[in-house]
């Protein structure tokens, strides 16, 4: 059984067997077993231990939100180079959920991780938001504002994450999967490029990475919870994709494939996927694709002499 996780899909060939293999069962593409388990573990280890070898880094410094992304970094990076070398960091604001903040704590110590005072950042990071909010520009579309607002804080996250980092000699771990780098669902300068320091699950699609958790021994109510990125009381990141992870995957895999976009409803055979919605993806992929290149820049030609 092939997978689109492991597999150069620039390579022809490869890629025509994943293609007939979504054909037939699109899901199979996504999946994962226990010998691809202890490979894919395995590979993610040694590039956090070569990631500090080769940087000359001390450690490691990852932002715990008690969600799935951050669980398995943390989980593989402290199976990888020991918990001593992994800090934690907690970063609640006034949209955080008390559940999210215990289930983090709790990751943190049956990993033997140390963190920071939690509480101490809760009570500062509230009132820079503010000041950051009134220093920008208000949008007077409401929805576009809250997502600015969402992305401040992002962006805030990451420079508490990158001052700790520093004074620590020490790595900002990524958390963005595949899923989420396609969509191009993170904030430059917070989350993704601009950010962090390397992305060690960024090849595994949503889908994936939950049978890849469950292999790794999270805990279900880690797994299962609804993934948010708390930047609103209530938000979630399947409200604001417009889709469930699961039907989102089958579409990105499909296009990453090169699927003809007419055929892919038929071969996904789901009730609630539907052509408007592969088009939507697709499209939305065009819209966002220059968050995963590096910034342009011009290009000089040397003058001869």
């Amino acid at each position: 059984m092939r997978r689109i996780y492991n597999a150069d899909i620039r390579e022809p060939n490869t890629q025509v067997t994943l293609r007939e293999q979504y054909s037939i069962d699109p899901m199979s593409v996504l999946g994962m077993d226990m010998e691809e388990y202890a490979s894919v573990k395995k590979s993610i280890e040694a590039f956090y231990r070569n990631q500090l070898k080769f940087s000359g880094a001390d450690g490691y410094v990852i932002g715990l939100s008690g969600g799935i992304d951050s669980s398995l970094v943390a989980t593989l990076a402290v199976d990888a180079v020991g918990a001593g070398k992994v800090y934690g960091v907690i970063m609640p604001s006034r949209y955080s959920n008390e559940e999210d903040i215990s289930i983090a704590v709790e990751l943190a110590e049956d990993l033997g991780m140390k963190i920071n005072d939690y509480l101490q950042t809760q009570s500062v990071f509230d009132p820079i938001l503010n000041l950051l909010i009134e220093a920008g520009q208000v949008n007077p579309d409401q929805d576009i504002q809250r997502i600015k607002e969402g992305n401040i804080q992002a962006r805030m996250r990451m420079i508490i994450l990158r001052d700790i980092a520093k004074n620590r000699n020490s790595l900002v771990l990524g958390t963005t999967n595949r899923s989420e780098e396609l969509m191009g669902y993170f904030t430059i300068g917070g989350d993704g490029a601009g950010g962090i320091d390397n992305e060690g699950i960024s090849g595994l699609y949503k889908t994936t990475e939950k049978i890849f958790a469950g292999y790794l021994g999270l805990d279900d109510k880690i797994i299962e919870k609804a993934p948010t990125a708390g930047w609103w009381k209530g938000q979630t990141d399947e409200d604001e994709l417009g889709m469930s992870y699961e039907n989102l995957d089958l579409i990105l895999a499909g296009l990453e494939l090169e699927v003809e976009k007419r055929w892919m409803a038929d071969m996904i055979d789901r009730e609630d996927i539907s052509q408007e919605e592969i088009d939507m993806v697709a499209r939305h992929m065009d819209k966002i694709s220059y968050k995963n290149r590096p910034a342009p820049r011009p290009f000089f030609f040397r003058q001869g002499r």
